[in-house]
């Protein structure tokens, strides 16, 4: 807690005389100083050496520190050693917390901290009430020390190629119909009839009235040819197909039969093709 009845409580390996200071480790799931101090300065030698194992979270306030500095009565001593190993390490903003490892006349120490982040402190130099949070190995008048922060590299954008992106070519999932052979493809239209478009391209109408389709013109005799689709032409024997046979060839050829009951082809002939399949 830090409150003691004569001031700050905390841990202390202090040389107050011609010595070094001492050697403090605390090793801890969680280090908590609220006006706590972990202290291993001297007045005239060499500062201490600190170890801090805390896997979990460091937490200082209220003042806290965390000191291995020497030469605090002007002596010719070396700061300390700081090692820190730990998850997190924070600190309250405007807490007036440090962590220090300096000296006067002499040397600063090293500050080594390894953690998955810091927050709310950072290295610069510590004067007391300056109301921030600091990390300082410097020395008033000999080599300042080094403070040392290593974090894992967890920048997000190292390590991560942009996706190229792959489109499927659907051309290739579509099975391809057979080919015309370099012809003109034929057209079959449906028209007439009510409710039924008047072309594949319309949309059909309920307004549209049923109308007889009439008759169908049947084409002479001779513009039937066996490699020619037939010649429709007017007729004089206005007749509708009324059904289908298959000729010498093999073709299906619709039939119509005229009115005074022959099966009519222009004249006499046994049938009249409409459409050829």
């Amino acid at each position: 807690s830090g409150r003691g009845p004569s001031g700050a409580s905390g841990l202390f390996a202090e040389g107050r005389g011609l010595g070094p200071a001492g050697m403090i480790e605390v090793r801890s799931p969680q280090l908590l100083l609220d006006q706590g101090q972990i202290v291993a300065e001297t007045f005239s030698d060499d500062g201490g050496n600190l170890q801090l194992r805390i896997p979990q979270l460091i937490l200082l306030n209220n003042q806290a520190l965390i000191s291995a500095s020497a030469g605090r009565g002007s002596g010719i001593g070396n700061g300390g050693n700081i090692n820190i190993d730990t998850s997190f390490l924070v600190a309250i903003p405007g807490s007036d917390s440090d962590i220090v490892a300096n000296a006067f006349l002499g040397q600063g120490g090293n500050i080594q901290i390894s953690a998955l982040g810091i927050l709310q402190i950072e290295p610069r130099q510590a004067i007391l009430g300056n109301g921030t949070n600091d990390i300082d190995a410097s020395s008033a008048f000999g080599q300042n020390g080094t403070v040392t922060i290593a974090q894992p590299d967890a920048d997000p954008s190292r390590g991560l190629g942009a996706a190229t992106p792959e489109f499927v070519d659907v051309s290739r999932l579509v099975a391809q119909g057979c080919q015309s052979g370099g012809g003109l493809a034929g057209r079959l239209t449906v028209t007439g009839r009510g409710g039924v478009a008047l072309d594949p391209s319309t949309v059909p109408s309920a307004a549209t009235p049923f109308t007889d389709l009439g008759s169908t013109a049947i084409a002479p005799a001779e513009a039937m040819t066996s490699d020619s689709a037939p010649a429709l032409s007017p007729s004089s024997l206005p007749v509708e197909a009324q059904g289908w046979v298959v000729d010498d060839q093999g073709e299906v050829v619709l039939i119509a039969q005229a009115a005074r009951g022959e099966l009519a082809l222009g004249e006499g002939s046994p049938a009249s093709c409409v459409s050829q399949f």
